[in-house]
């Protein structure tokens, strides 16, 4: 793995040299909009909604906001779930939690995620080369706000194309004078009859909160946060995974446009995952209040997550010589059966610092100064053992997709269950290891009229992110070695078959491995080409710039300005330096860079005291994925493919534009919003495969390249109503926070034959979101809440030259309960319920989300815990 110094501790201790610290207050569109709402103390559901409320009515642009009880209400596992509450937000599940917040219909990667307004680092997914933050690994516990900014001005990094995404830490100046609050809950999860699943311990949180002020006027304040989380969470997984498609002959026809049109699942793979998770977070944060116009703050996090998974597969594979098919069942003559197993340990961990200053020297003048570091790490270390048996007439099987999920009858079950027919067919093991360091600095420079006039806005920052990725991986080789002897002594029939399923003996595998080793030989050349190609060091310097000015009337706001960002970009990676057996990799070092001039334009106008009318025009971006500038150049094992990152990449650009109305009423308890927006991005990042030569040899060149097009425009609609005060006593105590948005995208893109074709929806763009949550409150004692999610179908991915074999997820929704009650002052029990009617996730292909890719059953998981507050 590439290591590199780039003067990260010299660029700290410069910025700080600038400044003292403060409590960390975020990059906001307005830097008043978290201190300009009264000050309300939180209880319940009519006190949370009517701070969002606040919040929102402060913000200078379209704004929405989770507040810190209302996350703590709702049974969700971190903050990824809880952001799917905010109108236009969707969450992508990794199981039954949310991972990836979208926003607007743009994934993940088009939006920044910042803590306290520093940038989180992040390992993408499972350690990869993208830009999405995953925030699994967050509990909802250490923050106090989750914000999105949906409109943008120039002190917002660029990098929000479909928003910005805050999370707000708690303070102990939020609660003066000490402060202990914690809760301990135990639970379970009701899929836990499958052979793998041990006798684990129960399930269970635990969150300590103490935090205190004091010193003259309570000038000085301390808080230290807690949390633990530990489940087991076991699920199945129905992966038909591809489908073929013939003519009324049997003979393969690759397409359903040809032929018969009947689709044919050409294998079944079953999967059983036994998972244990563990999560420990810590957040600290030091405050003061130095002089009348000086605080400081410094705060760290740390926040880790541990997988433990055994992944059991048995499948039916390579189905060939299909008869007798009709629309929705057919018989294969001929199959091979593979029995796999992969352990899935993964460490993920984040951690932070955060040090900020607020100085305001008289009334309308704030100078605001932050140094941040982020850092991120992702480990795995896995084997994975596959053992096959040969291409035979006993593993033919007949099939039936009448559901959605389908079934299948094999031939011969003696066969497919013997131990002796299977074959060690691969044997490797991987470590990836992937970190990334972010080390930011920004100052703030705000004018502010005491009434009305002009101000001005003006700042400076620089970040630097570095992404390493090592991966390292052999490969080892032994046809001869049968399953025999390496099965556990376990019976299970999945669902859809009646044959039962055979489950790999890994212990005694590996033990088998260690007594023998020269029987298991590494594949030399196969091991070098695979970890090589997975290696790579990104570093990206971002130097920004931005001025504004404002103008605040006695009913309207103007904020008009530029941000200037300039971007230098290597990359440290292998390239395959001849393709001769065996081949040689060297070192190459690339340097690109970018730059962009982001106006924008935001304003409002009460049309009366409780309705404001929102415009904004601006200008944002969205960088390339790390991966896609500094993959290295790889060929194919055959020679005639050379797939390598394109370092000349350019960002994309969204031009932005927005229209909302805001209604407020009820004292301040009840808000109904309607906002409308419209982004057309260019410079979109597409892959081509373009004709070349290599090395003397004709070969098919895969390289990202800025060529495209793509728009999306939405509606969203919120209403609140925290007490329906017009309905007689006990109903008065009901009250409903919902929003929908309906979203419409598109893009373009040339097909293989050169012409333009446009397809009607963006990748992970849902068409439709809905939230809504009912409440009912009972003398400020017991409280009731029902909350429901919904999220349209969207694609994963889009094969443009095949759009049938487009990949995605079909309409998804979800139930939960809440109950809570108080004992006392100081103790309250809670009781939660997480997707109540059992709705199972859904992976399909074709463009009507028609046929099954995978089918993940997780259950319902039951909680119930006691919480504390002095």
């Amino acid at each position: 793995m590439f290591k590199r110094t780039h003067g990260a501790a010299s660029i700290l201790l410069a910025a700080a040299g600038l400044m003292v610290v403060t409590p960390a207050t975020a990059q906001t569109a307005s830097p008043d909009a978290a201190t300009a709402v009264d000050e309300i103390v939180v209880t319940g559901e009519r006190g949370r909604a009517r701070q969002s409320i606040q919040l929102k009515r402060a913000a200078d642009g379209v704004y929405d906001s989770v507040v810190e009880d209302d996350i703590g209400r709702l049974p969700d596992l971190n903050v990824s779930d809880s952001f799917r509450r905010i109108a236009g937000a969707s969450a992508t599940l990794d199981e039954d939690e949310g991972r990836f917040v979208t926003v607007r219909g743009l994934s993940s990667e088009y939006n920044l995620v910042t803590i306290d307004g520093i940038a989180v680092a992040t390992h993408d997914a499972f350690g990869g080369g993208g830009r999405g933050v995953n925030l699994e690994v967050i509990p909802n516990t250490a923050v106090s706000r989750l914000e999105i900014f949906k409109t943008f001005t120039p002190n917002i990094d660029g990098h929000a194309v479909g928003g910005y995404l805050n999370l707000v830490t708690r303070s102990a100046f939020d609660r003066p004078g000490f402060q202990i609050r914690g809760d301990a809950t135990l639970g379970r999860y009701t899929l836990r009859d499958l052979p793998t699943s041990d006798d684990h311990d129960p399930e269970g949180r635990f969150n300590l909160t103490v935090s205190n002020t004091f010193g003259a006027d309570d000038r000085f304040g301390a808080l230290l946060s807690l949390s633990y989380d530990r489940k087991a969470r076991d699920e199945t997984k129905i992966i038909p995974d591809n489908y073929s498609y013939f003519n009324s002959g049997g003979a393969s026809t690759g397409t359903p446009l040809t032929g018969n049109g009947f689709a044919a699942p050409n294998q079944f793979r079953f999967f059983i995952y036994d998972d244990e998770l563990q999560r420990l977070g810590a957040f600290a944060r030091i405050d003061a209040r130095l002089a009348p116009d000086l605080t400081t703050g410094l705060s760290a996090f740390f926040f880790s997550q541990e997988n433990a998974e055994n992944r059991y597969g048995h499948q039916l594979q390579g189905l060939a010589g299909i008869s007798g098919q009709t629309e929705t069942s057919g018989t294969y003559a001929r199959g091979f059966g593979e029995v796999a197993y992969s352990y899935f340990p993964i460490e993920r961990r984040n951690a932070g610092l955060n040090w900020t200053t607020v100085y305001t020297p008289d009334g309308p003048h704030r100078v605001t100064g932050r140094v941040g570091y982020s850092f991120s790490d992702f480990t795995h270390d896995t084997p994975n053992v596959q053992f096959r048996t040969t291409t035979v007439a006993n593993l033919g099987a007949r099939y039936d997709t009448t559901n959605l999920i389908p079934t299948f009858d094999v031939n011969d079950a003696a066969y497919w269950t013997n131990p002796a027919n299977y074959s060690l067919f691969q044997y490797d093991f991987r470590n990836l290891r992937t970190d990334e360091d972010i080390v930011e600095a920004q100052v703030d420079y705000v004018f502010t009229p005491e009434a009305t006039g002009f101000g001005a806005l003006a700042g400076a920052g620089f970040r630097q992110l570095t992404r390493s990725v090592d991966n390292d991986q052999r490969f080892f080789t032994n046809p001869a070695q049968r399953l025999t002897g390496l099965v556990q002594p376990l019976t299970y029939a999945p669902p859809g078959r009646s044959v039962p399923y055979v489950f790999f003996d890994y212990d005694a595998f590996a033990a088998l491995v260690t007594q023998n080793p020269s029987a298991f030989p590494v594949n030399t050349t196969r091991s070098i080409e695979a970890s090589a190609a997975g290696d790579f060091e990104y570093v990206e310097e971002i130097a920004s710039v931005y001025g504004a000015a404002t103008y605040t009337g006695d009913r309207f706001k103007v904020i008009a300005g530029l941000r200037f960002e300039d971007t230098a970009v290597t990359t440290d990676t292998f390239v395959r330096d001849t393709l001769p057996t065996p081949d040689v990799f060297r070192p190459v070092t690339r340097d690109s860079s970018f730059s962009a001039t982001l106006p924008s334009i935001n304003a409002y106008y009460d049309l009366t005291e409780a309705l404001r009318l929102r415009a904004a025009v601006s200008r944002s971006l969205g960088r390339p994925n790390p991966t896609s500038i500094g993959q290295q150049l790889s060929v194919s094992t055959d020679g005639l493919t050379v797939t390598q990152g394109n370092p000349d990449l350019q960002p994309r650009e969204a031009d932005n534009f927005d229209l909302s109305l805001e209604y407020t009423f009820a004292g301040g308890d009840g808000l109904f919003a309607l906002a409308a927006f419209r982004k057309d991005i260019t410079n979109e990042i597409v892959t081509l495969r373009t004709p070349g030569t290599f090395e003397g040899r004709d070969v098919t060149f895969v390289q990202p390249t800025n060529a495209e097009e793509a728009q999306v425009s939405g509606l969203e609609a919120s209403f609140v109503l925290s007490a329906f005060e017009f309905l007689p006593a006990p109903l008065d105590g009901l009250g409903f926070n919902g929003n929908a948005a309906f979203l419409d995208g598109e893009f373009t893109y040339t097909d293989t034959a050169g012409a333009r074709r446009t397809f009607g929806q963006l990748l992970s763009q849902p068409k439709r979101i809905y939230n809504a949550s009912l409440f009912y409150n009972w003398q400020d004692r017991a409280e009731v809440r029902v909350a429901y999610h919904f999220s349209g179908q969207n694609f994963s991915s889009v094969n443009t030259t095949s759009p049938w074999l487009s990949r995605g997820t079909p309409d998804t929704e979800q139930w939960d309960l809440t109950a809570r009650y108080e004992l006392n002052d100081a103790w309250t029990v809670r009781v939660e319920a997480r997707n109540l009617t059992d709705e199972d996730q859904f992976i399909t292909q074709g463009l009507d989300f028609d046929r099954l890719i995978e089918q993940v059953d997780y259950g319902r998981s039951f909680w119930i815990g006691l919480s504390f507050r002095n």
